[in-house]
């Protein structure tokens, strides 16, 4: 058996493994705490470390198996990459071939969902992203499937899929040490939160919920990233501010979950009236928070 990390030959001992999962559970071991396994190539076909299938494959039948092996970090991004990589090819598939290759498709987004599970082991950084792509896949998936899909929905269909593309950049972007927030970026985010509410709310309203779908995402970003920076500024503020902080904190984690929920079930409705009705006034107490906080 030729043995292989990260493409590189590698001298490895084996003992007494019936199995490809024995194989994998005794080099897992073997590795230093800050690394473990991404992917398993065996014979050409690759697996995921939590694979079931792992255990029917024989030792004595491998003829070759590649162990890709990295960080958390370095696992997600790649991770991360391959599958914006996948969406991006299922995106000029069906333009140019529509709706001929929907098996491929349901293979593809099955492993970018069955991805995405794997990237919210390793980091609890953006789970609000993860949630909604995961459900838009899906939702995606459903409507590849349905006999009465049509032709001249493709743009609107493709449209939503190329949107995606932006929760992905975010999530490379929060991944990476080097994710930090400005706060200028912050409040700028803010203002544009509050021009894009009215039109977002209206579209939603008039079942253009296709089209409100990136501009939800951009709302639900920077509410994230108000999140995260009043929490990292939270030892910056003085008692009163920090005691307003904590319960402006507190609101905006209620109000994200509630938003990526109604998401969830398709429930545009309340989505709108909680862009309509809720967000105004708190993004305003937020911004009046943040401007008073050194940068």
């Amino acid at each position: 058996m030729e043995f292989l990390i990260n493409s590189e030959p590698a001298d490895v001992i084996m003992e007494n493994e019936k199995n490809a999962l024995e194989i994998i559970q005794s080099f897992q071991k073997q590795l230093e705490k800050n690394l473990q396994i991404s992917t398993i190539e065996i014979d050409g076909k690759f697996y995921s470390p939590e694979s079931e299938d792992l255990a029917n494959i024989e030792t004595a039948k491998i003829g070759k198996i590649n162990i890709e092996v990295g960080t958390q970090e370095e696992i997600a991004m790649s991770l991360l990459h391959e599958a914006k990589a996948m969406l991006v090819n299922v995106i000029n598939d069906i333009k140019q071939n529509a709706f001929s290759h929907v098996p491929q498709y349901n293979e593809i987004i099955d492993w970018i969902i069955e991805t995405l599970k794997s990237i919210n082991t390793v980091t609890a950084f953006h789970l609000n992203e993860i949630k909604i792509l995961t459900t838009t896949l899906i939702q995606v998936r459903a409507y590849l499937n349905d006999s009465a899909r049509e032709e001249d929905k493709i743009p609107s269909l493709c449209n939503i899929l190329e949107n995606m593309i932006q929760f992905f950049d975010s999530l490379q972007l929060k991944i990476s040490n080097r994710f930090r927030i400005d706060r200028d970026d912050i409040l700028q985010g803010l203002d544009s939160c509050q021009r894009e509410l009215p039109e977002i709310s209206e579209s939603l309203q008039v079942g253009k919920d296709r089209e409100a779908f990136g501009r939800i995402h951009n709302v639900i970003n920077i509410l994230e990233s108000c999140s995260i920076y009043l929490r990292q500024k939270h030892k910056d503020l003085d008692e009163t501010a920090r005691d307003e902080a904590e319960q402006y904190y507190q609101e905006l984690n209620s109000l994200l979950s509630e938003i990526v929920i109604a998401f969830e079930r398709g429930d545009f409705v309340l989505i709108a009236d909680l862009f309509e009705y809720e967000l105004p006034d708190k993004l305003e107490n937020y911004k009046t928070l943040i401007s008073q906080i050194d940068n």
